[in-house]
């Protein structure tokens, strides 16, 4: 039973490291689009957008 508990522990250990990988991505991804909206408030993003093409 010792044996199955620290597979336990383990497993619940690699989800949580994988949950915590996903929130960063998904923060990640919030974090640029409210970046985007707020330039897109400003103008300056069409302006970027602009100069890129």
């Amino acid at each position: 039973t010792r044996n199955f508990q620290t597979v336990k522990k383990q497993q619940e250990y690699l989800t949580e490291t994988q949950l915590t990988k996903q929130m960063k991505v998904f923060v990640k991804i919030i974090i640029t689009i409210t970046n985007a909206r707020d330039e897109t408030l400003h103008g300056s993003y069409t302006s970027l957008n602009l100069s890129q093409k």
